[in-house]
């Protein structure tokens, strides 16, 4: 019974727990195990183990946000970001925080990244008071945290390529579901995407985390990384392809062909079925605005991939209209369309002060773009046929033409 009550002694120098504050004295075994062994700082002390925890975690999410700690995880495939922790910590108190952490919350276990960000997450008092969002873009962020999924997704949406549809549809993040990534694998977490279509109806998606497009960059990256059949992966770089341009400029809101086509970069269909958008897109007389996703053309298609031989147009333009028809051909519905919508105008004899401002807009750019597409003929024309006197002189002389 003495050699017991001796023996609880000793551990009691060891360990102990006063106030709901762990005390320990770091002594005997532990010396041989913490870093410089009785050369370590913390040998033969006693210290208050939680008041030097919440020390460690001011720490810790200082460095989870720091230039120093993000500049070893840029670029890096996979990054175990509690063992950076632990070195962090053992460099400044000679003792890891997982070992610290275990000792405090009576755990024998490793301590897993998720559970270090729930304590970094209770230590700064709520996930919005650290910047997963500077965190997420150096590094592929692994967690099943759904208050950081959610709030990563949700400043995912704040930016520009979705603003049209958080407008228009009212699209949101509303939660986190788990499914599975494929057969035979472990269930993985997936942002709840939610909208209302144009005819009322609520529309749902389910995206991993990885597969939001974050930005016109990513989605530059998603269309041009290398795929089965894509010759795209030589132009990959961004930089080289805005050289210097301002990025709206080679990836515009709204197609360069119609500008009331608001091309979507977000890789989400928001159609009810895949015709939806084909026909709203066909059907738009320019009084609203109407989206197509957002694809790359080739200028000259006798040419490859290269960043001087692409530019950015609507899907709808690029797959519906440009590519069904030669130039002739569209240069043909042209000038049939201009010569039926001129015909249609005299036979209904539109009163002017009858139409809103909003048709107003309307004929004025319609009949805009008519001038500048016969300005455009006419000096061409001319060009051509100045060309063509130059070289057959005598044709013209004779009145032959």
């Amino acid at each position: 019974m003495i050699g017991c009550l001796l023996y609880m002694d000793v551990l009691n120098e060891y360990f102990e727990v006063k106030n709901e504050d762990v005390y320990y004295t770091f002594k005997g075994e532990i010396a041989t195990r913490i870093k410089g062994g009785i050369k370590n700082p913390l040998y033969g002390k006693r210290k208050n183990l939680t008041v030097m925890y919440n020390k460690m975690m001011c720490d810790v999410a200082s460095h989870i946000e720091s230039d120093d700690f993000l500049g070893k995880i840029k670029d890096v495939e996979y990054f175990n970001i509690v063992c950076e922790m632990n070195k962090f910590i053992t460099d400044k108190y000679g003792i890891t925080v997982e070992w610290v952490y275990n000792k405090i919350n009576n755990d024998s276990g490793n301590l897993s990244t998720d559970k270090l960000f729930d304590e970094i997450i209770r230590y700064r008092g709520g996930v919005d008071k650290i910047s997963w969002m500077k965190i997420y873009d150096h590094m592929q962020l692994i967690t099943v945290n759904d208050d950081i999924l959610m709030y990563i997704a949700k400043e995912i949406l704040s930016g520009s390529i979705y603003k049209y549809f958080v407008d228009r549809y009212n699209l949101r993040v509303i939660g986190v579901a788990k499914r599975f990534a494929s057969p035979n694998k472990k269930n993985c977490n997936h942002i709840v995407l939610n909208w209302e279509s144009d005819d009322g109806v609520t529309m749902e998606r389910l995206i991993m985390l990885s597969h939001f497009v974050r930005d016109k960059r990513d989605w530059w990256y998603n269309m041009t990384r290398s795929k089965s059949g894509n010759n795209r992966v030589n132009i990959q770089d961004y930089d080289l392809l805005l050289n210097g341009s301002c990025e709206n400029e080679i990836l515009p809101d709204s197609c360069p062909i119609d500008s009331n086509i608001i091309l979507n970069y977000t890789g989400i269909d928001f159609s009810a079925n895949k015709d939806n958008n084909i026909n709203e897109c066909k059907h738009n007389d320019g009084m609203e605005e109407v989206w197509s996703s957002a694809s790359i053309d080739r200028k000259d298609s006798t040419k490859p991939y290269t960043y001087d031989n692409v530019e950015i147009i609507s899907h709808y333009y690029n797959t519906q209209v440009k590519n069904c028809a030669s130039v002739h051909q569209i240069s043909k519905l042209n000038m049939y369309q201009i010569d039926k919508m001129v015909k249609s105008i005299h036979r209904n004899e539109v009163e002017f002060s009858k139409l809103s401002d909003k048709e107003l807009v309307k004929y004025i750019s319609l009949y805009e773009s008519v001038l500048c597409t016969y300005d455009v003929i006419l000096d061409k024309t001319s060009r051509y046929m100045d060309e063509y006197k130059r070289r057959n002189p005598e044709v013209f002389e004779e009145n032959v033409i």
